[in-house]
């Protein structure tokens, strides 16, 4: 056997990136400027309302409504110390985020699901993130950009915190009302957006732009933009250092656009999209390792496959944003020159957080001529790099973002005069209802039919609230010969080839003008898996029917292809 001497190395992966651009938009939305509270109004009868009141009453208003917003644009640009950067951001009411941010010649997207953030830029974004760490090898560094730069990157929550979070209509409502309470209206003016006219609203030192005429929307926020002083005071937003600073000749300003259903479903398709294409290649910038080479790298009989083993030890804190509990994919490259050549070989291992484990790759190397018998040694240079997977569930990530845009895109509707809600509301009794129904019908079916079939009964009503009726259907597109008519007492049976919750879904799909109120099946409902009936699984059909919510997983010990779920209904 030959045995090789390999020099060691470790990497900790590229951590913390300096995002002033975001960073930015926080401290828009953030750091209003406030002042003391009014002094009471003390006369004993209460004068005209002034500009000043009347202008509080429609900001009020706006803001009232952007509380609710089922989802805003935010389009604009401002200050940071590197110069101006514009910002196109879409955020819903959920939380959801999307869109970019450009500085300095760089654009940097941002996406922000569950919780999580996740940025992508180029090479020179990443470069510059790597220059500021003082340990790893140029060679490493440069593989580490050119990966992240292909790549959504999860980053450390102390970054810049929960964009998602900051940017949500409600809470930047939230943030304007107070500093409304604090400081009051100090001057009204008018004044244009694009070809809109606007109220403008003096707040302390921030500007915003309100329609005219009611119902009252904010149009556009100024903000004094912030610059570098001589003598700053520190201060902080959401866990980030700001210099706060004089104030500049020209305004950081944000329009706010809130997004109608089309631009909404719109956003979700886009976000939805992406995710499925891109968030299973995306890594984490937040797990740190170290990795050392294990022993020598030895080559079994000369043969040139030669064995790289190293120890890897990653570390992720609960301050990062991820849990200090889990597990951690890690993705090892070993970057080895020997004597006549060099080659790379890879290991993916799955480990616990905070946690070691060994992991190897095989090379195959260019071996000189072992004159001496027994074993040769040659100094042989092995490099190192290990990137963490990021997380991320795109199964999960699709659904939650399928119930989001429910929630969202009906809020948006009925904004939009396209109806609010549904007049009849479902619940999880009547579904268990509708499962009693469901259970009776197969109890009435032939032996084989009754072990191996399934039964789903819905009740439906129309969506302009002119009536409801029940429908019934089976795995069968015709209706059981030994059910009769009163048996069904007045159920329409759903004449659909496939499973029978997928049947229901067909019936709604050509009764457009209807929507499922509460319905259950007699058996679990099929989930993602089972074959080769199921090419689209019924759990997730009924997953995309806007508003309906999934029973809970209370039946019988499910399998890799049934879940636990009979119910579901329309709150």
């Amino acid at each position: 056997m030959n045995r090789f001497t390999a020099v060691s190395r470790s990497f900790v992966a590229v951590g913390r990136a300096s995002i002033a651009v975001l960073l930015g938009v926080l401290l828009l939305l953030s750091a209003c400027t406030f002042g003391g509270d009014r002094e009471p109004d003390n006369e004993a009868t209460a004068p005209p309302p002034s500009p000043e009141e009347g202008a509080a009453v429609a900001l009020t208003s706006a803001l009232d409504r952007l509380e609710a917003s089922p989802g805003l644009h935010y389009k604009g640009a401002f200050d940071n110390p590197a110069g101006t950067a514009n910002v196109d951001l879409r955020v819903s009411g959920s939380g959801v985020t999307y869109g970019s941010m450009s500085d300095s010649g760089a654009t940097l997207r941002i996406l922000t699901l569950q919780d999580r953030t996740l940025i992508r830029a180029g090479e020179a974004f990443w470069k510059s993130a790597a220059s500021a760490q003082p340990a790893g090898d140029p060679k490493i560094k440069a593989e580490l950009t050119k990966r992240f730069a292909k790549s959504w990157v999860a980053i450390d929550a102390r970054v810049m915190g929960d964009p998602g979070l900051t940017l949500r209509p409600a809470n930047v409502a939230g943030q304007f009302r107070e500093q409304l309470r604090q400081t009051g209206v100090t001057a009204v003016g008018r004044g244009t957006v694009g070809e809109q006219q606007s109220t403008v609203v003096t707040v302390g030192s921030t500007i915003y732009h309100v329609t005219s005429n009611s119902p009252y929307r904010l149009l556009k926020v100024e903000h004094p933009r912030i610059r570098a002083a001589n003598r700053a005071t520190r201060g902080a937003v959401r866990g980030a250092a700001f210099r706060v600073a004089q104030r500049d000749p020209s305004d950081d300003s944000l329009d706010f656009g809130e997004m109608d259903p089309s631009a909404l479903d719109g956003f979700y398709d886009d976000v939805e999209n992406e995710a499925k294409r891109e968030l299973g290649k995306a890594v984490d910038s937040r797990v740190k390792f170290n990795a050392t080479l294990t022993g020598g790298i030895s080559c079994p009989f000369g043969s040139g496959a030669c064995t790289v083993r190293a120890t890897v030890a990653n570390t992720l804190t609960a301050a990062q944003g991820a849990g200090a509990t889990g597990t951690v994919r890690a993705d090892m490259t070993a970057f080895v020159t020997g004597p006549s050549n060099a080659k790379t070989c890879t290991d993916s291992k799955t480990m616990t957080v905070n946690s070691s484990t060994s992991m190897s790759c095989v090379v195959r190397l260019v071996l000189p001529r072992c004159n001496k018998r027994g074993v040769c040694t040659w100094p042989v240079n092995a490099n190192i790099m290990v990137i963490a997977r990021a997380d991320v569930n795109v199964t999960a990530v699709t659904k939650q973002l399928r119930r989001d845009r429910s929630v969202d895109g009906r809020l948006a509707r009925c904004r939009a005069g396209q109806g609010c809600g549904y007049p009849v509301k479902g619940s999880k009794a009547g579904a268990e209802a509708a499962r009693a129904d469901a259970e009776r019908l197969a109890g009435k079916r032939r032996q084989r039919q009754c072990q191996n079939g399934t039964v789903a009964v819905a009740k439906v009503a129309q969506k302009n609230g002119d009536g409801t009726k029940k429908i019934v259907a089976t795995e069968a597109p015709t209706r059981p010969d030994e059910w009769t008519d009163v048996d069904l007492g007045g159920m329409e049976y759903a004449e659909y080839t496939g499973h029978a919750e997928a049947s229901i879904i067909q019936w709604l799909k050509h009764n457009a003008n209807w929507y499922i109120v509460e319905g259950a099946a007699q058996r679990n409902v099929c989930q993602p898996g089972e074959a080769p009936n199921c090419d689209v699984s019924c759990m997730e059909q009924l997953e995309n029917v806007e508003g309906l919510t999934i029973g809970p997983a209370e039946f019988r010990s499910g399998t890799r292809y049934k879940s636990r779920i009979r119910t579901f209904w329309t709150e």
